[in-house]
């Protein structure tokens, strides 16, 4: 694949980008990406075009006419028994689950920063 210059770019190209993001498969077949991770890639994309817009590399967006739109997904809750569940275990043989079990148990009111010093 060669390279494809900032004059290059354009409507047409937003929307081939996303459908190769959207239908992309790894070895075993499978699609990586789902909607909302196709948009993330795209919002980085076009954060990278508008500094190329601000630095007169480029005159307009590709991306005036195209618009990202991400499902909303409505998250569950933890419940008690399943707070319990975690707090009880110990991720002995995973140090990266254990430092994720942490993360879960941050004091309220603390900053994340604070709680990330805690976890690492």
């Amino acid at each position: 694949m060669k390279d494809i210059y900032l004059k290059q770019l354009n409507f047409r190209f937003i929307t081939d980008f996303e459908h190769y993001l959207r239908t992309y498969k790894n070895y075993k077949n499978e699609l990586l990406l789902s909607n909302n991770g196709v948009m993330k890639h795209l919002e980085r994309f076009k954060k990278m075009v508008n500094l190329a817009i601000k630095l007169e590399w480029m005159n307009k967006s590709p991306f005036s006419q195209f618009q990202l739109k991400y499902n909303k997904y409505d998250r569950q809750f933890l419940n008690e028994r399943e707070l319990q569940l975690i707090e009880a275990t110990e991720f002995t043989s995973s140090d990266r689950l254990q430092k994720i079990k942490n993360c879960l148990w941050c004091h309220e009111g603390e900053s994340p920063v604070s709680s990330k010093k805690a976890i690492i």
